[in-house]
């Protein structure tokens, strides 16, 4: 204690000390001046070169915060230790004068709802706060979610990023061993729809599902167990239906069901080829070379061509095998207590598709946070909104239906096989085809029906 006294180091040296016992040392010389040497402020002020300011400061910590033993002990500070004085005496220890908060950060409300966002959707800040503005405005102001969260809107990022930093949030991601992220495109250059990806999804995952929600799904008949996705790898626009089984003829048929849709709604993009990539699985091709060929003259006439994964290593599939966690924890989990029977499941479906493919931004290669149809219009695409009219539709009730719209497909490949292998083929043959796929063009007669094949014909020996 003696040697601190004689201590050539001013007050202010020794309170930048990295240990905490010297800095509490400091602090009781001064007030051994005050307790022992009954010196006034202004005279310890200026014993130790400080202000008056910082001295009135050390006496109140010694008056309010130190209990009546330690004061005592003060009387008698020779006979302290170091263990003492880190034991006793902690209150005196400098506290940083950094303020706690500023009117331009986010309020401490504001702060506590951000955090238990984060720990429900694990967002970054840049998305959460994308979120908080596209869910908010999507929602009616009578909404309870909107009551939960209403004080986030107009928070911004930067607000968003410092309460990150003081709570130490991440966003929860999940990488490759090394780090690396690998792009399957050249997104930016990439035309609309010019790329897709065809998968199938599981709705019933007890991996992915709450027990509840996975034996709703199984036990109750009415709801389907799974949903059928198209992803153009462009935009992330996404075609979804559903089914109760999966069959081949389901996968066909909602494939041309889409291309059609696509053609129909920009006839200007039919000189653009459309490439679809799917897996082995039995719904598609089954690795069978041949059946893809024959899926492929089919989807010649759409301008298409489809293509399988080459099977266990292919990573192109992944674009899309994502979009199946974010079903799980955006729709299936969250929305699965509102599901009880099948019209509130097309309900809550259709409200889903809306919100992925209108809301909902992505953050994955060149989106920069837009949603689906933000990035067609960034692309050029006019109307965009029309895409969103695809009906959400259950497979097994709608087969029919897409049936009826696809029999112009098969005709056509009928007569292109027909033209192929005979110079000159039989008109009563051709005949009969129109006949089988008669209700594409209701003929009334059979000079229609050769009138048509004339412009068929035509078409066909062009592109031969």
């Amino acid at each position: 204690m003696k040697n601190i006294k004689e201590c050539i180091v001013s007050y202010r040296e020794k309170m930048k000390s990295p240990d905490p016992f010297v800095r509490i040392l400091a602090r009781i010389v001064i007030l051994a001046d005050y307790v022992q040497g009954k010196l006034s402020q202004s005279e310890i002020a200026k014993k130790h070169k400080s202000h008056r300011n910082t001295i009135s400061n050390v006496i109140k910590v010694f008056n309010n915060e130190l209990d009546e033993d330690s004061r005592n002990d003060l009387r008698n500070v020779e006979d302290l230790d170091r263990v003492t004085i880190l034991a006793n005496f902690g209150a005196l220890d400098h506290k940083s004068t950094k303020p706690k908060r500023h009117k331009a950060m986010a309020s401490i409300e504001q702060e506590e709802k951000i955090v238990v966002l984060h720990k429900k959707l694990g967002f970054g800040a840049g998305r959460l706060q994308t979120y908080i503005e596209r869910y908010l405005s999507d929602l009616g102001d009578d909404t309870e979610d909107i009551n939960n969260i209403a004080s986030l809107k107009g928070l911004s990022e930067a607000k968003i990023q410092g309460v990150y930093k003081r709570h130490r949030l991440k966003a929860k991601t999940r990488k490759t061993g090394t780090s690396q992220r690998t792009k399957l495109y050249d997104y930016d250059l990439i035309a609309a729809f010019g790329h897709l990806h065809y998968d199938t999804k599981t709705i019933t995952d007890m991996r992915a599902l709450p027990l509840d929600i996975y034996n709703k799904f199984k036990e109750n008949k009415e709801l389907p167990v799974i949903e059928w996705n198209i992803m153009d790898a462009s935009s992330r626009f996404r075609f979804i239906a559903y089914s109760h089984n999966r069959s081949s003829e389901f996968g066909f048929e909602f494939l041309l069901c889409v291309l059609q849709f696509i053609r129909g709604s920009y006839p200007c993009m039919r000189d653009q080829k459309i490439k679809i990539g799917m897996d082995n699985g039995a719904e598609f091709c089954m690795a069978s070379k041949t059946k893809l060929a024959h899926w492929n003259r089919h989807l010649l006439h759409l301008n298409a061509e489809a293509w399988a994964y080459t099977p266990y290593w292919d990573i192109r599939k992944n674009l899309i095998e994502r979009s199946h966690k974010t079903d799980d924890e955006e729709f299936f989990v969250p929305k699965g207590d509102f599901i009880n029977d099948k019209s509130s499941f097309i309900e809550e479906a259709r409200k889903y598709f809306l919100y992925f493919n209108g809301i909902r931004s992505h953050t994955g290669h060149s989106m920069n946070k837009m949603t689906p149809i933000e990035k067609l219009r960034s692309k050029g695409l006019k109307n965009v909104e029309k895409l969103l009219q695809f009906p959400t539709m259950i497979l097994e009730e709608s087969i029919g239906k897409i049936k009826e719209h696809t029999k112009i497909i098969f005709m056509m490949t009928k007569l292109d096989e027909k033209h192929r292998w005979e110079r000159s083929p039989d008109p009563m043959d051709i005949a009969k085809i129109f006949t089988t796929f008669g209700s594409s063009f209701k003929c009334s007669n059979a000079q229609n029906v050769f009138t048509y094949y004339q412009y068929f014909k035509i078409k066909l020996a062009l592109r031969c």
